[in-house]
């Protein structure tokens, strides 16, 4: 009987943990309404809903790859600044690269930053992953580079 107890205690506490973990939150989902699945705000008091993905580009420098009709083209690193992996920073640091995009409307050269997109025409273009991982013991060779690019639906900007 004592084992008993303590089983359903020690099942109440699990289960209590894990609604304390996920604080909370409502885990019912509702398909009937399209409800964002993160959102931010900017300084102004906007939020803004993430667009729906149209297609994902894994590229190397001097590779094209084409998403719902935009052409990108990683031309060069322009900046390295993240922290090497096992190494404490005070800041994550950032890539920026030099991206040629060609749509109907043309061909420019963008600087794209790790995490932050570019509207173009009706698309948004971020830049999402960079490959390998920064090390302290090695440098990076421009050839060894991959880029992980997410093209997708303009953010919807909501008061």
């Amino acid at each position: 009987m004592n084992k008993y107890i303590w089983g359903i205690v020690a099942l109440i506490v699990v289960v209590g943990g894990y609604f304390l973990l996920r604080g909370g939150q409502n885990t019912q989902v509702d398909n009937s309404t399209s409800t964002p699945i993160a959102s931010s705000t900017d300084n102004t008091g906007s939020t803004s809903v993430p667009g729906s993905s149209i297609g994902v580009l894994k590229l190397r420098i001097g590779e094209s790859g084409n998403a719902n009709g935009i052409t990108l083209k990683p031309i060069s690193v322009s900046e390295d600044s993240r922290c090497p992996a096992g190494v404490y920073c005070i800041q994550a640091g950032t890539v920026k690269i030099l991206v040629q995009v060609t749509s109907s409307k043309g061909t420019t050269q963008l600087t794209m930053e790790l995490g932050k997109p570019i509207t173009r025409d009706a698309e948004d273009i971020t830049l999402t992953i960079v490959n390998p991982l920064k090390t302290s013991a090695s440098t990076i060779k421009s050839s060894d580079y991959a880029f992980t690019f997410t093209v997708s639906e303009p953010n919807i900007q909501a008061s």
